[in-house]
């Protein structure tokens, strides 16, 4: 059981446990990234049991790393199986937490399918135009109706 802070490798590296890692919820796991390769450019704790999480998940960029949304770093690997999740995160702006089986790994999101289609309806209302028209006078008053042109 983990009630302290975990630090895999020598900055970076990979720490592997034999049995189980129970990290409690005083505990915390320090990760270091500083590229996209596991044990010499970014941290990993890796047990051949299970994983049960708690505490706080440290994450810090190190060497001038800037991840991008190709990379995905596999910090904890269980080869039994993980559950519970980090109460804390402390994770540098953009990283974010996915919970696997087997794995808990960081990654850099892509932009969601709703922000892609709300991009799409506003270039297609931007090939829109939209104009007054007189519709026709009723009792020497016009009156309009709003035609919509371009692609329908």
């Amino acid at each position: 059981s983990n009630g302290g802070d975990v630090s895999p490798g020598n900055s970076p590296g990979v720490l592997t446990a034999t049995g189980n890692y129970v990290q409690l919820s005083s505990g915390a796991l320090d990760i270091e990234i500083g590229g996209a390769t596991v044990g010499t450019q970014y941290d990993q704790l890796h047990t051949n049991g299970t994983a049960q999480l708690g505490g706080t998940l440290k994450v810090s960029l190190i060497n001038g790393f800037t991840p991008t949304q190709v990379n995905s770093f596999v910090i904890l690997l269980a080869d039994l199986g993980i559950s519970g999740s980090f109460a804390t995160t402390n994770l540098p702006p953009g990283l974010h937490v996915v919970y696997e089986t087997n794995d808990v790994r960081l990654v850099v999101p892509e932009p969601s399918a709703m922000v892609l289609c709300l991009l799409g309806s506003l270039t297609l209302l931007a090939q829109r135009r939209r104009r007054l028209r007189p519709l026709s006078r009723y009792a020497g008053v016009p009156m309009y109706s709003w035609e919509v042109e371009g692609q329908g």
